[in-house]
């Protein structure tokens, strides 16, 4: 029986997924935003992502400061290039406020650099996600994305249908399906996956163990919309 989860994007959009497969899987979200000349990323989650990067990739916390309503903690994780035993720091930076957190990481900036960069976005936390937004001279870069697992089915990559993102669809035709059109293409020679394009938005769904032929029919009868935030 299908059920719908809705997600919020970090551009404030929200994402209604409707599939038969389980959905108690979390979301991320990402977005490239132009600051200063330099392209910056930055993800948004559920909160307590700063811990799963302590657990999950070492991260060593160095500095927690409460700024803008929220909790921003910073860590580090030393890099050692095998080769020439050359070594890149990256500080990380998780801001959680309501039930989202944002996360960046960065080789080059420093704490006073992080937090006047916080300080120019429009922060816009709720119960349902978190929204980061361009202010104070920031600009997108791109599309910004969200990213779901659906057991049985794949990894899903939502993007926000628009004209750059249509033109860099299949050149053939699709096969008419429930929630829009189906594609079939390679990530690479050998490696296929499937694209969705619904009304409003382009998903592309990345096989999981049970293959290709499961994202095809899991994907025949998904129902994604990417609601545009008012």
């Amino acid at each position: 029986m299908s059920a719908t989860v809705t997600h919020v994007a970090i551009d404030g959009g929200r994402v209604h997924v409707t599939s038969d497969a389980p959905l108690a899987a979390p979301a991320t979200s990402a977005g490239r935003y132009v600051v200063d000349g330099v392209i910056r990323e930055i993800t948004t989650q559920g909160t307590g992502f700063f811990d799963v990067l302590v657990a999950a990739e070492g991260l060593a916390p160095t500095e927690d400061y409460q700024v803008r309503g929220g909790a921003l903690r910073l860590g580090r994780t030393v890099h050692v290039d095998p080769a020439t035993g050359s070594e890149r720091v990256d500080t990380t930076a998780v801001w959680d406020a309501g039930d989202g957190s944002l996360a960046l990481t960065t080789s080059d900036l420093d704490t006073e650099q992080v937090l006047a960069l916080l300080d120019r976005l429009d922060l816009r936390p709720g119960p349902e996600g978190l929204a980061v937004l361009p202010a104070g001279g920031i600009g997108w870069h791109d599309a910004p994305q969200l990213v779901k697992e659906l057991p049985g089915i794949g990894l899903l990559e939502v993007l926000p249908l628009s004209a750059e993102v249509s033109g860099s669809l299949p050149s053939w035709p699709g096969t008419p399906v429930a929630g829009g059109e189906l594609y079939r293409d390679e990530v690479a020679p050998g490696v296929p996956f499937v694209v969705l394009v619904t009304e409003t938005a382009r998903v592309n769904v990345l096989p999981d163990d049970d293959g290709i032929e499961a994202a095809t029919a899991g994907a025949t009868e998904l129902l994604v919309e990417w609601e545009r935030a008012s």
